[in-house]
């Protein structure tokens, strides 16, 4: 009976993933902006809001960056617990009104083990071989804060491999503090991975931002808010530029602006004077637009994006999916 048993076991299909959930309801992020309405730069092409589920005994919540999946039409997110979300957009036509949670992962060190404590703050997102036409070769790029540093991993959560860091990116005791390490990350067609932290470095022009390279060159701006900014999010495009995301808070009863700006990073040699900063939009509470903590962008297809907000694990906040189209300069202006 026994190797009866043993191969009626090995016949079951292991480790296979639980039925998918519907998690996403359609959110209005405003009662004057309506679904493909322009708003400054954008098309606001529909929002959702996530419930508050956990799936694999991970939590579906602190979600702060993305990177879409085009081979496997796979949205992944990642979160501030050190896991991995699979996400699927759903759609009726080009607008976005739900979204289907199809697995979770926790981030693994090289032993297998999942990451605990200050190792598991895992903050920004991007991908490799996520439109190659090719299935199953996928690779995501994740950054860190508190323990700062950039991994390669599989959508599985398993580790493939760590990039070098220049030691002032490495050294916790240079950034402002602990948890406004390496917020964000993505990947540049020419000059490779880049990163940034929350706040500007205890040492350096507290009214700049800065994106830094792991070849040693860095890119400094000013940002949309040099009093209260934060660098939450980075997304290169085809064309060679950055999309930054930048938050501006102060306290729970002051407004709240996410900024979404574009950025031409000149050669390094060239220096600072020569980068192109460009308004796309911004989202402000004060607009009575319903938003909340976003912190998490990524490319999906063509000029459309998808942002994602982290809720803190608050009762009161929201994870907020939301997808939008940049629009060309001409059409913008002509709003």
């Amino acid at each position: 009976m026994r190797p009866l048993l043993i191969a009626i076991l090995l016949a079951v299909p292991q480790g296979t993933p639980a039925e998918p959930l519907s998690i996403g309801s359609p959110h209005k992020l405003s009662n004057t902006y309506h679904d493909g309405d322009k708003h400054m730069g954008i098309r606001m092409m529909g929002a959702v809001s996530l419930s508050k589920v956990s799936f694999n005994g991970l939590p579906v919540q602190e979600l702060s960056d993305l990177a879409w999946d085009d081979d496997e039409k796979i949205l992944y997110a990642v979160s501030d617990n050190g896991h991995l979300v699979h996400l699927q957009p759903k759609f009726t036509g080009d607008i976005l009104i739900g979204a289907d949670l199809n697995n979770a992962y926790p981030l693994r060190d090289a032993d297998g083990n999942p990451l605990r404590g200050p190792m598991a703050d895992s903050e920004g997102l991007d991908i490799i071989n996520g439109a190659n036409g090719k299935k199953d070769d996928s690779e995501l790029i994740i950054s860190f804060e508190r323990k700062p540093r950039v991994l390669r991993y599989r959508p599985d959560g398993a580790l493939i491999d760590s990039y070098a860091l220049p030691p002032y990116l490495a050294d916790i005791s240079h950034y402002s503090d602990s948890n406004k390490a390496l917020e964000a990350v993505t990947i540049h067609a020419k000059l490779g991975v880049l990163t940034g932290p929350e706040r500007p470095f205890k040492n350096s022009e507290p009214r700049m931002m800065t994106i830094y390279s792991l070849d040693g060159h860095q890119w400094s701006f000013p940002p949309y808010d040099p009093e209260n900014g934060a660098l939450v999010g980075l997304s290169a495009t085809d064309d060679g530029s950055i999309l930054v995301l930048e938050r501006s808070y102060s306290f729970i009863f002051q407004p709240v602006t996410i900024a979404l700006r574009r950025i031409r990073l000149p050669p390094a040699e060239a220096g600072n004077d020569h980068i192109s900063v460009e308004e796309v939009v911004q989202f402000a509470t004060r607009d009575q637009l319903t938003i909340d903590n976003f912190e998490g962008l990524s490319h999906h297809q063509g000029n459309r994006f998808f942002m994602i907000s982290d809720d803190n694990n608050s009762a009161i906040q929201q994870t907020l999916l939301v997808y939008f189209e940049i629009l060309a300069p001409s059409e913008a202006k002509g709003d």
